[in-house]
């Protein structure tokens, strides 16, 4: 069997808790040993190796839930692309769904599914890491904008902000009444209102602890 070798790069005194997320937990005799199971596990972005107890956790997540711990040690697999479209962007891991879902079933999919939310775009390089990282998946994307709640005041629904940046089409918002979320359209990934009910894939933010 062919196992494609990583670099991972490593954090003390910190281990990964059991959620959602969790892959594998095993007793394995090293780090190294936990680090090579999470190389051949394709769903493995994160491991932790707690040095007294010899436990090896496995985690799909690239910012996975964790806690201090002074003998154990967390692994980060680095790659061109983390699996399950997990990237990174300074302190964000952003998700890259391939699900298609309704704007509200996306937003419940970040929060319970892997304990983030639907990305909010606070900069014109976050925007364009964004946009260059969904154009290699040529597909549009929910983001976690709306204005349900005072029709025109468009607000990162999350942390209840208002935008203070935005990267709408030249017609768009369009103030079509029912016209209540933002997605990056495909092919130029410009913003643009639209019905909640569509489905469509989307990205959910988590911070990088």
């Amino acid at each position: 069997m062919n196992v494609l070798k990583h670099i991972f790069v490593t954090t003390k005194d910190r281990r990964i808790l059991p959620s959602s997320t969790s892959v594998l937990k095993q007793i394995t005799l090293s780090p190294a040993a936990c680090a090579s199971l999470c190389s051949i596990q394709e769903t493995c972005c994160s491991a932790s190796y707690d040095m007294k107890t010899k436990h090896c956790y496995l985690d799909e997540s690239c910012c996975p839930k964790n806690e201090s711990s002074i003998d154990a040690i967390m692994l980060k697999k680095t790659t061109d692309s983390f699996p399950n479209q997990w990237l990174q962007y300074g302190n964000k891991c952003l998700y890259f769904s391939k699900e298609e879902k309704t704007w509200d079933e996306a937003r419940l999919t970040c929060k319970y599914n892997y304990g983030s939310r639907l990305v909010e775009v606070g900069s014109s390089s976050e925007n364009d890491f964004l946009k260059n990282a969904a154009t290699v998946y040529g597909q549009s994307y929910w983001l976690g904008g709306s204005d349900i709640q005072n029709e025109g005041t468009w607000m990162w629904v999350s942390s209840l902000t208002q935008f203070t940046f935005t990267d709408w089409s030249p017609t768009e918002p369009s103030k079509y009444e029912g016209e209540d979320c933002v997605r990056m359209t495909h092919p130029d990934l410009k913003w643009g209102d639209i019905y909640c009910s569509r489905q469509y894939r989307f990205i959910c933010e988590q911070k990088v602890e």
